[in-house]
């Protein structure tokens, strides 16, 4: 599946460079997005396709494809891949030597395990009374 905000003519130009790399039946879905880093454009599009998909098939089925697009898109890409859809299979594509290469995206750390609970720990902070502000609870603390 391609997501693809490009007019028709520059996606069928797109689809015969990589038709020369991969084999697989490339079906192509337009979206609009406001800008190249429309991040909120991009999440729900990538979501639905993925969310779609998970429902086909098993999520370590599933590869996604950094490389191509803006760094918005594929910072979307890895978050969904690495939260949402974990399990799915990221994928990273360059010419070298004019021959097409392909290797897998390695993330070294694990979002929902060394990130997010610290963000949450942070928030939580935030969010939490201060003694200062803390009411008294009866007549001998005020």
């Amino acid at each position: 599946m391609l997501l693809s905000d490009w007019p028709k003519d520059e996606t069928a130009q797109y689809i015969g460079a990589v038709r020369n790399c991969v084999r697989a039946q490339i079906d192509v879905r337009p979206v609009k997005l406001k800008d190249p880093t429309d991040y909120l454009g991009i999440f729900r599009a990538a979501d639905a396709l993925l969310a779609s998909l998970a429902g086909e098939s098993r999520i370590d089925e599933i590869a996604v494809h950094t490389s191509p697009g803006t760094s918005a898109m594929a910072a979307v890409w890895i978050l969904l891949a690495k939260t949402k859809y974990a399990g799915a299979t990221l994928f990273k594509s360059w010419l070298e030597n004019g021959k097409p290469q392909l290797a897998d995206v390695e993330i070294p750390f694990d979002l929902t395990l060394d990130v997010l609970p610290d963000l949450a720990a942070r928030r939580a902070a935030l969010l939490a009374p201060s003694d200062a502000q803390l009411p008294a609870t009866n007549a001998f603390d005020a």
